[in-house]
């Protein structure tokens, strides 16, 4: 996949330009995946309000997309695995990803995907995806054990989550 079709995968997953503000979502207000956490962030502004993030328009919406999701997964040559990692990241946030990709392949789980992360994905394969898959399985359960008011989300997460497997 390209980009362009990663970021539109992600746009129809999100339901650009949905605005929720959910008070038991924990990632808070959001706009078709971005939120105001991440728009203040891009930004370099802390003050930004709900109404800039209602205000905020598709070409932004893709550039953040763009630049702080897909740049961190660049090095990944495998398309359906650097797809899932964008994904991922858009959930979890991109370090956070990051670290379970590492976490997977045995290389200190710093939160940044380098030379290092890639040589020890080599002999992975197309393991890499399933077990990443099966992780964040995991990590759904256990994230509605620990808080139960985000079963909400619980059966979107999982739809998902396997919409990626091979």
């Amino acid at each position: 996949m390209t980009d362009i079709q990663i970021i539109d995968a992600i746009e129809k997953q999100e339901g650009w330009p949905k605005f929720t503000n959910r008070a038991d979502d924990l990632g808070g207000p959001t706009k078709g995946g971005i939120t105001l956490t991440t728009l203040r962030a891009w930004r370099n502004n802390p003050k930004l309000q709900i109404a800039d993030l209602k205000a905020l328009e598709r070409p932004e919406a893709r550039a953040i997309y763009q630049f702080m999701f897909l740049q961190p997964f660049v090095a990944i040559l495998d398309p359906a695995l650097r797809h899932y990692c964008i994904d991922l990241g858009v959930l979890r946030g991109p370090r956070k990803a990051a670290m379970m990709l590492q976490d997977i392949v045995g290389v200190p789980a710093d939160g940044w995907i380098g030379p290092k992360t890639i040589a020890a994905l080599q002999p992975f394969k197309r393991h890499a995806l399933v077990m990443l898959i099966g992780a964040r399985f995991v990590h759904i359960e256990d994230r509605v054990r620990e808080n139960p008011s985000q079963i909400w989300a619980r059966d979107g997460w999982r739809n998902r989550n396997r919409s990626f497997l091979p």
